[in-house]
Parts: structure tokens; C-alpha cells; sequence
């Protein structure tokens, strides 16, 4: 019997504050990640995903200090991503409470660094994203959470990952990132049919119906779920900073991101988001209803 398909959270996050936007784009605060972190420690899901969207574009390690004492919150597997570029940021990491490590960035900078991870930690513990825009049948590859584009061919890159013993491809469509418009199935047959790892795929997910088609028409292992989990948790703000856990914006090292009008009143003023929201509560038991292998 195949393994129940995972239902797994997507929290992006930078400094203090999760955030959501459009193809990776004009990101926004929702509020603070320790708030969403502990609503999302009551609900069932089958894994969770941290990724600190700025920590490889600047040149930074992952951000523990924004999840300070979460990983206490959890009972299931803890992926973190962003900033990790060698043993020892992978080794702190794992004595904090992470159980698997997502590479992107740092992989195309040292074409070692995989193998030397796998031999030492395992492929279980060693994952990558796949962050990709599709142009006219053309595949863009992108680093620095959808900043910098590489020269890479999507195949050729997909047998590299699985010749170097990756656990597991994190599949992240940016150009669907935000909108919910539906699901690439296109690029998730292409990477599978060339791949001998578990795929997760994240991206255009908008509501119930999309997770479904996902679990009945494809052999994905796990789905990554962002804007449409996130919205239905989070709840107008009247404070008055764009930053969520102080009294002013700041900048440099410490930047944050966000305005506090965007949870209020959505992208550009709209009122409309582009999802459907959903709770994973409701979404698990539309998707046992339907007869999909997931679990309660």
C-alpha cells in the first residue's frame, strides 16, 4: 500500500513575521510566525515546512532566534530552509530541534556539499527545493527564494539531485506562488519521471479541489499549502507598524517587511484574496470524504 500523502504548512518567514506575496514577491507581514507557529502546533497536519526567505539573499544563517522554543510546539517532522551552506549549520540546526534540512541556493554554489550532507546525515535528512519559473515552455531555475536565476537544465538538475542522494524534491512553482490558479501538472510529471525520490509539490494551491486533483492524479508525496491555510488563520490587525513585534520599522541587518493594510485589506487594497481560505482540519476531511490516502 503507498504511504498517505502529507498535508504540510508552508510558513515563510522574515525577522519575526510570517509572510505571504505574489510570486515570491511584494511580500507582507500576517503577523507574527511564533503566533501562527502555535495555532499551527493544534492542528493535524503530517509535517512542517520554516523557510527564512532572506537568510540566503543576504548572506545570512537561518534565523533561529525566530523560533525560539517552537520546535518544542511539535510532535511531527520540522523541515527548515534558508541560509544552511555547510555541516555546521546543519548540525546546529538538528540539535535544535529540526528533522530535515531543504537545500536550494547553497547546492549550485558547492557541487560537493550534497554528497559530502548525505554520507553524513543520511538522505532522509538531507531535501532540496526546486524553485522554477515556466516560460513558454522554457524552465527558469531560481536561488535566493525566486531572486537569482542559475543556468541550469530542469532535468539535468532533477537526475543531479537524485545521482547525489537528495532525500526528497520540494517542487515550488513561483509563477503560481499566491495566485491559487490551479496546479502545474505538466512540470510534476517531468520531474517525476526522471526522478527516483519523493516529490512535494507548493504553488497555485487555491482551494480544496486543487488538493484533491493533486492526490488523485499525480504521485506527489506530500503537498506544501501556504496562502490558503495562512488567510484562514490570521485576523485583522489594528496596530499601527508595519512590524508586528516592535514599535518601528527597521532596517539594515534587521530588516523587516510588510504593512499592516495588506491583512486589513489585501494585494493592492482589494478585498478579494486569491484563495479559497480552509482550515487543515476541514481540508483533511474533505479529502477522506473524496477517498483520498491522506491522514486523520
Amino acid at each position: 500500500m503507498t504511504q498517505p500523502i502529507r498535508i504540510i504548512p508552508r510558513l515563510e518567514f522574515k525577522g519575526p513575521n510570517l509572510i505571504k506575496g505574489l510570486e515570491f514577491e511584494g511580500n507582507r507581514s500576517l503577523g507574527l510566525l511564533e503566533d501562527f507557529a502555535k495555532i499551527y502546533s493544534n492542528c493535524n497536519f503530517d509535517e512542517i515546512f520554516f523557510y527564512d526567505i532572506v537568510a540566503s539573499l543576504y548572506n545570512q544563517s537561518f534565523n533561529f532566534n525566530s523560533l525560539n522554543n517552537i520546535s518544542n510546539l511539535f510532535n511531527i517532522p520540522i523541515n527548515l530552509c534558508g541560509g544552511f551552506r555547510n555541516v555546521r549549520d546543519i548540525e546546529y540546526a538538528l540539535k535544535n530541534g529540526a528533522d530535515k534540512i531543504s537545500l536550494n541556493t547553497s547546492l549550485f554554489n558547492d557541487k560537493n556539499l550534497l554528497k559530502n550532507l548525505v554520507k553524513r546525515y543520511g538522505s532522509s535528512t538531507i531535501i532540496s527545493n526546486i524553485e522554477y519559473y515556466k516560460i513558454d515552455k522554457k524552465y527558469i531555475l531560481m536561488t535566493e527564494f525566486g531572486r537569482s536565476p542559475v543556468n541550469h537544465d530542469l532535468i539535468e538538475w532533477v537526475k543531479y539531485l537524485c545521482d547525489s542522494g537528495i532525500g526528497e524534491i520540494h517542487l515550488l512553482n513561483i509563477k503560481s506562488d499566491g495566485y491559487g490558479n490551479g496546479i502545474d501538472y505538466e512540470t510534476i510529471d517531468i520531474v517525476s519521471s526522471n526522478s527516483n525520490v519523493p516529490i512535494v509539490y507548493g504553488g497555485g494551491i487555491g482551494n480544496e479541489k486543487h488538493v484533491l486533483e493533486l492526490c488523485k492524479k499525480t504521485d506527489v508525496s506530500g503537498i506544501s499549502i501556504a496562502s490558503m491555510f495562512h488567510y484562514n488563520y490570521s485576523k485583522p490587525n489594528n496596530k499601527p507598524y508595519s512590524n508586528f513585534k516592535y514599535k518601528y520599522l527597521r532596517n539594515g541587518d534587521d530588516i523587516d517587511t510588510g504593512n499592516i493594510d495588506f491583512i486589513n485589506s489585501g494585494y493592492g487594497g482589494l478585498k478579494d484574496i486569491f484563495v479559497k481560505k480552509q482550515s487543515v482540519a476541514s481540508l483533511k476531511k474533505y479529502l477522506k470524504k473524496n477517498n483520498c490516502n491522506i491522514r486523520i
